[in-house]
This record gives C-alpha cells, structure tokens and sequence, in this order.
C-alpha cells in the first residue's frame, strides 16, 4: 500500500508520504444539518431564518400544488362519471325506441296481413327486422362501419 502512495504522490507532485484526503458530506431534506446552519449564521446573519423560511415556502408551495392536483383529478373524475352516465342513458333510449319500432312494425305487418295485405305486411316484417337483426350482428361482432370506426369502441369517441 505504500508504494501506491508513493506513486500517487509522486504523480501529483507531493512530497512523500503526503496525500489528500477529500470529505464529502450529504444530506438529504429541505435542510442542512443544524451544524451547517449555525456556519451559515456565523458567515452572514440571519442566513439560517432565510434557509428555514425557504424551506417552509417550499412545503407548501408542494402541499398547494398536491391539493390542487387531487381537485383535478377529481373533477375529471366526476366527468368521466356524467359521460358515462350520459352514453347509459343514451343507450338505453336508443333500446327502447328500437324495441318499439320493432314491436309496432311487427303489429303492423300483422294487421296487413290478415287484412289481406300480404306483400305490404311481409315488406314491413322484413323492412324492420332485417336491419335489427344487422345492426345488432355489426354491434356484437365490432364490424368496422363507417369512417373506419368500430361500433364497439363508440362510447369512447363520444
């Protein structure tokens, strides 16, 4: 071990047996230790009340900041709620509007035909169940239809 340094030395231009030795000291927190403020306070008066003040500004610029992040995230909360009770609500109208139109065209095509209307009532039957029975294949299967979107990914473009 001496020898390394002597080489050290000798490298750095030092007589031997003489080296350097280097401390470093870390902290971790808002504040230095109480030992670093008391030289902050010898250097310039009233530097450790200016360090401890930052300090405190600083947590609660960040208690601010943080609460005023929980808002936001709760108002987009509450958002996302309403679209989604929205887009229930519009489905579920759109459920029974369909529903109806069904129930009243199959009445219908069912008076045409024992009134003697058959092609009028086959035309009805088929002119409403048809694209029911479609439409809810294209919903189920997520067939891309117009536009390239997918009816199953709907309520998220919404």
């Amino acid at each position: 071990m001496s020898s390394k340094l002597a080489k050290m030395s000798k490298s750095s231009n030092l007589p031997n047996g003489q080296g350097i030795i280097q401390q470093t000291q870390l902290y971790q927190g808002p504040l230095p230790p109480p030992e670093q403020l008391e030289g902050f306070e010898k250097v310039h008066h009233g530097a450790a009340e200016r360090i401890i003040r930052m300090a405190e500004n600083e947590q609660n610029f960040r208690h601010e900041a943080e609460i005023e992040r929980i808002k936001i995230a709760g108002q987009e909360a509450d958002t996302e709620r309403r679209r989604c009770d929205y887009n229930f609500r519009l489905k579920s109208r759109q459920l029974w509007l369909s529903t109806l139109f069904v129930v009243i065209s199959l009445v219908l095509a069912t008076i045409f035909v024992f009134t003697g209307h058959e092609y009028a009532g086959t035309c009805l039957f088929i002119g409403s169940f048809v694209p029911a029975i479609i439409s809810a294949f294209f919903k189920q299967k997520g067939i891309k239809g117009p536009k390239g979107r997918s009816d199953k990914n709907e309520d998220e473009d919404e």
